[in-house]
């Protein structure tokens, strides 16, 4: 996915209801510990800037790995 902005919506709908729509609109649900962001997807940076600020804007905690 290359558009920030439904990147950090999907990343918000994973993180606070476990799904996401498939292409046709169905809910698919999905339990998920952590969201990647390809490094060699365009604009990798954007789309994880605003994936990040979506999550702690929802009141979702992000961090590093451990």
């Amino acid at each position: 996915m290359t558009d920030p902005a439904a990147a950090g919506e999907r990343a918000v709908a994973l993180a606070l209801r476990g799904e996401v729509p498939a292409l046709d609109g169905t809910p698919v649900r999905l339990a998920v510990d952590s969201v990647c962001v390809h490094g060699d997807t365009p604009g990798a940076a954007d789309v994880a800037a605003a994936v990040r600020a979506a999550l702690e804007a929802a009141g979702v905690r992000t961090g590093a790995f451990r």
